[in-house]
């Protein structure tokens, strides 16, 4: 314990001596040498500049709830990466925070997609470098991607509405290798969320929300071309399309809610999934739809029927499918308040105590 508390200590200490503090607000008025103080603020564009040009690893930017920051340009700092121990920090803080640089302390910052700062980035995308981390900042954009992640990034806290006019192709990030995506949320009627492409490895989604993502060509809360990734814990609400795998393998889905989807689990070249303890309702079309013969996927404790979901398996679990019907219950889950983004479980529900859970000696 000693070790690890003066091996943190040592961290902070390093911190402090490489990093850089820099002040972001929709009025700021500080030029590209600024971003010092809350006096003299980056303002949108110059931020952006820093970003492009200046920024290094640990720097840390804090973003102040004051308003719109709107982007009139494209920002890509993918050659200029934070580092595993130095990332680049981007942290969304509450408007009524006075005080500067070191003295913001975690109580600062806004933790509350209500309150978080507003990028507007129009159709202008962001481009990060390797190792980056933002937390509590809210996106809208119409760009094909508006935040292309290098490797090892993460976004936490954070609020995602993409607000193309049309169709598909067009996702709120494009997620690569090592990439996670942890308590956000994500709407987007007429386009889609996530995009893990094909060089992704390692990604993972956990503990989000995915709304309303309905455009009949777009509408995916998850695009899978490649595998490796962990889905966990996050809830996926009227989509068109939940999750679709397209020549996935060793995905992880786990400890989901699918609710009102018209398909929760779309496989065309899938093999080699892992689908544990997911609850499926109301799916109007498919819970999970195959195109094609599909091989070594593991279906296990997962709940739903053909009653309350139009078509609960489809294909999945007829053909070259591994699943443990035994372990599938069916029924009403009881959600609390769906309409509210509320899916825990009355008394009652016949998904408590049912999943499966870890082996132990």
């Amino acid at each position: 314990m000693k070790k690890l508390i003066f091996l943190f200590f040592l961290f902070i200490i390093i911190l402090s001596t490489f990093a850089k503090i820099r002040h972001v607000k929709a009025t700021g008025t500080g030029d590209r040498n600024g971003g010092t103080t809350w006096i003299n603020a980056f303002s949108p564009d110059t931020f952006g500049y820093y970003l492009n040009n200046l920024v290094d690893s640990g720097d840390v930017f804090y973003v102040k709830d004051s308003g719109t920051l709107t982007l009139t340009a494209s920002i890509d700092f993918s050659a200029r990466d934070g580092g595993a121990s130095l990332p680049i920090f981007i942290i969304g803080v509450k408007d009524t925070v006075t005080h500067d640089s070191e003295a913001i302390v975690f109580t600062d910052w806004s933790k509350d997609t209500t309150n978080n700062p507003f990028f507007d980035c129009g159709s202008y995308s962001w481009t990060l470098g390797d190792y980056t981390r933002i937390f509590n900042c809210n996106f809208q954009g119409d760009a094909t991607n508006v935040i292309i992640f290098g490797t090892n990034c993460l976004v936490e806290q954070c609020k995602f509405d993409q607000d193309y006019g049309s169709s598909a192709g067009r996702y709120s990030i494009r997620l690569v290798g090592g990439g996670q995506c942890i308590n956000s949320y994500f709407i987007s009627t007429n386009c889609s969320g996530i995009n893990p492409y094909s060089s992704a490895s390692g990604w993972g989604v956990i503990n989000c929300i995915f709304k309303n993502m309905k455009n009949a060509t777009g509408g995916i809360a998850i695009y899978i071309s490649t595998g490796g990734g962990l889905i966990f814990n996050s809830i996926f609400d009227s989509c068109r399309i939940a999750i679709e795998l397209v020549a996935s393998a060793g995905t992880r889905i786990i400890n989901n809610t699918f609710y009102d989807n018209t398909t929760s689990i779309d496989g065309t070249s899938t093999f080699h999934n892992i689908v544990i303890n997911n609850i499926l309702d109301s799916t109007k079309t498919d819970g999970f739809k195959a195109t094609g013969l599909r091989e070594s996927n593991f279906l296990m404790a997962n709940h739903g029927d053909n009653t309350r979901n139009n078509d609960m398996f489809d294909t999945w679990s007829e053909i070259n499918i591994w699943s443990i019907d035994n372990y599938i219950t069916s029924g009403n889950p009881l959600f609390t308040n769906p309409s509210n983004y509320d899916f825990t479980l009355q008394n009652g529900s016949p998904c408590l105590n049912t999943g499966k859970d870890a082996p132990t000696q």
